[in-house]
């Protein structure tokens, strides 16, 4: 009997056994399907974005007139394919010259096969819960509406509009622009931040914040706290955007810019302090963000998402090398060293040593810059010249290089090993990642969308109307009086077909487009580096010197064991923080969009000294369809999680 009664306790047990490992069996494959389920979501985000903005193209089209064939525009703005970056990446990367992979990346990007399906198909919904599925039915409706019944009113006033407003009621989204931004008196996407301050009564009929001049240009814009202090109508979901120097010199270092940003956030009225928060980074304003939400855990708590439009994530390869080549020409090894250089010696000092250092160097694509500086400290230019230089390479405008050094890849490197994990984001948080692309033909036969054809129209070589020479008596200006030559030159010059931000980007990127994986980037971000830390399968050997990860190691700080070194130099990047330390943290990829860095968010960014605006070229970029798709992608992402 004992005998027996043992058997039977066995054979429970190895049954309770059998059971709990068939459990833990079906926890696992529950685990798995779920985590590909998640995967599979993440993916499509990219596909409902470009869909979304592809139907804005046609929407806004439609109001002006030209809804026969959105497109050219569309196929001018959008890059789509609905794989993911790893995989494309990796695709293009099979190619054996420049050329095929240039072929390889507009044969995979850019199918009007593709933008047509975008155009002509209602976004599917099977993806998503109810309550964003109904949202969904909100934008095909609205979308599909005949252009003969469209109303060209204000997005925010319009029942699409209406909707939004009430489902991100609790939203504020804040616009940061990018390095350099406070020297630009326009907004970045100006025409949307217009219509939702008409729709609140801000400023009426213009809706642009108002520039005070002659003032300084500190104080040269209505102060915010009194801009955002109008209660015509209830506050909502609102966007706001910080001009001019109100966060501080944008060309400076990020802990400067965020503690400003920080006391412009808490200076905005009472309403504001209540609600959830979106950050909209343009360039630099994508890192300042995250320096932000990393110093202030108020803040972090209370946002719910980023969004990287081109934001140097991993770094600016145009401003790495030219701090690589003045690294060459000072004899220095490293950004830091080459700071130490600049901070420690006066502006003669620096350009005298870097004169010599200079001539015992090859000469490289920058040296007409350089050349600039050694006349400036040979005299070769007037005095008053001289001076305004030293005026603004002073001690205080140094926070320049070091502005410029935490925009370089290996300082962003160490900055997302050490930051992207939950022991400094201790909240929830997404971070969307799109990206920007050039493709360099655009800057040399541009679409005509009123005539579907191309034509050739350089923007990056102005055109000249001999016609004229012999009628106007041109005034040859000096640095000291003025621009009487300007005046005389917009009389002959047709600025309209010519772009200033192009001109000066490309001159900025020509070595850049080099060095850029496969030639692609928007001039000064590449499209890996404009991917989070999190969505890019490089090793960082793939990126980097031996020795610069060797100094990246060295000074490496974490909160976990630091992998070995010749697992940190060959590893993926996206599997150097382990996934257990990131939980708080989801990285999405909304895809691509064709555009310069400057043309995506700016109608201008740099205009002809003394021309008026009009006579000016602007960036034809379909910006404010471009950020209201921004908008309504995450009003649908925040229904899909609750």
């Amino acid at each position: 009997m004992r005998h027996t009664g043992q058997v039977l306790i066995t054979c429970c047990l190895l049954i309770i056994l059998s059971l709990e490992s068939l459990a833990s069996s079906e926890s696992q494959i529950r685990l798995k399907f779920l985590k590909k389920k998640e995967e599979r979501k993440k993916k499509a985000w990219k596909k409902v974005f470009s869909q979304i903005f592809a139907k804005n193209i046609k929407r806004e089209l439609s109001i002006n007139g030209k809804e026969r064939d959105p497109l050219p525009l569309t196929y001018q703005s959008l890059y789509y394919n609905p794989e993911d970056f790893p995989t494309l990446f990796s695709k293009i990367g099979e190619s054996e010259s420049t050329i095929q992979a240039f072929e390889s990346r507009e044969r995979l990007l850019s199918k009007p096969k593709r933008f047509r399906y975008l155009l002509r198909h209602s976004i599917p919904s099977f993806k998503f819960n109810r309550g964003a599925r109904n949202l969904i039915k909100s934008y095909n409706r609205y979308y599909k509406r005949d252009s003969n019944q469209i109303n060209p009113q204000n997005f925010f006033e319009n029942p699409l509009g209406q909707r939004l407003m009430h489902e991100l009621k609790d939203t504020l989204f804040i616009v940061l622009s990018g390095f350099g931004s406070h020297l630009i008196d326009e907004a970045p996407f100006q025409s949307v931040l217009q219509e939702i301050n008409r729709y609140y009564g801000r400023n009426l009929p213009n809706g642009s914040r108002p520039i005070y001049y002659p003032l300084p240009a500190e104080n040269r814009f209505q102060p915010h706290e009194l801009f955002y202090n109008v209660d015509q109508k209830q506050i909502k979901m609102d966007i706001v955007y910080p001009m001019g120097s109100e966060w501080g010199d944008t060309l400076g270092p990020h802990a400067m810019n965020a503690e400003k940003l920080n006391k412009w956030i808490s200076s905005l009225p009472e309403i504001y302090k209540e609600k959830e928060i979106v950050f909209i980074g343009y360039s630099k304003g994508l890192t300042v963000a995250l320096e932000l939400l990393k110093k202030d855990l108020d803040l972090q708590k209370r946002t719910r998402a980023v969004f990287s439009l081109s934001g140097p994530q991993q770094g600016s390869l145009s401003l790495q090398l030219i701090l690589k080549d003045l690294m060459k020409v000072t004899g220095t090894s490293s950004n830091e060293d080459l700071y130490k250089l600049l901070t420690d010696q006066n502006l003669k000092t620096f350009l005298a040593d870097l004169k010599i250092n200079y001539e015992s160097k090859n000469q490289n694509e920058y040296h007409k810059l350089l050349e600039v500086l050694y006349k400036i400290e040979m005299g070769h230019l007037p005095e008053t010249l001289l001076d305004k230089v030293s005026s603004f390479l002073s001690e205080d405008s140094l926070s320049i290089f070091k502005g410029a050094i935490e925009q370089s890849p290996t300082y962003r490197a160490k900055w997302n090993l050490e930051n992207l994990n939950d022991s400094v984001f201790k909240f929830p948080l997404t971070i969307f990642s799109t990206s920007f692309i050039t493709n360099v033909k655009d800057f040399f036969h541009k679409f005509d969308s009123s005539s579907n054809t191309y034509k050739f129209n350089n923007e990056i070589v102005p055109k000249i109307r001999p016609d004229l020479f012999k009628k106007v008596n041109i005034e040859w200006s000096s640095y000291d009086f003025g621009n009487d030559l300007v005046k005389n030159i917009n009389q002959f010059v047709d600025w309209k077909r010519f772009s200033m931000d192009s001109f000066l980007l490309h001159l900025t990127s020509l070595a850049a487009f080099e060095r850029s994986p496969y030639g692609m980037m928007d001039t000064q971000v590449t499209w890996p580096d404009s991917k989070s830390f999190f969505l890019d399968p490089r090793p960082l050997k793939a990126q980097f010197t031996e020795n610069e990860i060797s100094r990246i190691y060295d000074k490496l700080n974490l909160n976990w064991d630091k992998p070995h070194f010749d697992e940190f130099n060959n590893a993926p990047r996206n599997k150097l923080i382990p996934e257990e330390f990131r939980k708080n943290l989801k990285f999405i990829d909304l895809g691509e969009v064709r555009g310069s860095h400057w043309s995506i968010p700016f109608t201008q960014a740099i205009r002809i000294p003394n021309s008026h605006p009009m006579l000016s070229f602007k960036n034809q970029f379909p910006r404010k369809e471009f950020l209201l798709s921004i908008i309504q992608t995450y009003a649908l992402y925040k229904k899909e999680n609750n």
